[in-house]
């Protein structure tokens, strides 16, 4: 059975991208506003322009597209996380590969009551984020059990 991240992971997203959006457009700004002497200021301008067209096109419709592709389910021997938005990404993770799992809840994930797993392999780890307390709470539970 396949299992879907929270609703609220499209919000959660959004504002996600909004803070990524604007922090990098506050530094955009403030070399545009040291280099205003010179041509290269114009690019700023641009990368600034570009910066405002790319969140809202995100928002708009690659949140929604990451939320309907986003979910995770168990095999006998295997999870499962599909993840993506326009392009999806398929990983298969062997249980017995799998060493560590922990829960971790971020800023902006605290705001909405929303965590995320860490699943830790031998050199690698793989997130499914947004999901309710008791959702993470039983894929770690789930995961430990069928841990080596």
């Amino acid at each position: 059975m396949c299992q879907q991240v929270h609703p609220k992971s499209i919000p959660l997203w959004t504002v996600e991208t909004l803070f990524e959006c604007l922090w990098r457009s506050v530094i955009a700004f403030l070399l545009y506003w040291f280099l205003r002497e010179y041509r290269i200021s114009d690019l700023f301008l641009f990368y600034l322009t570009y910066k405002a067209i790319y969140f809202l096109f995100w928002a708009i419709i690659g949140h929604r597209l990451q939320y309907q592709t986003t979910e995770y389910r168990f095999t006998a021997s295997d999870l499962i996380i599909k993840d993506g938005g326009f392009s999806v990404l398929e990983t298969t993770i062997p249980f017995r590969n799998i060493q560590h799992v922990a829960i971790m809840q971020t800023f902006f994930s605290r705001l909405f009551g929303l965590y995320s797993v860490t699943i830790h392999t031998g050199g690698n780890y793989f997130v499914i984020h947004y999901l309710s307390l008791e959702k993470a709470n039983e894929l770690t539970e789930v995961i430990r059990k069928v841990m080596p």
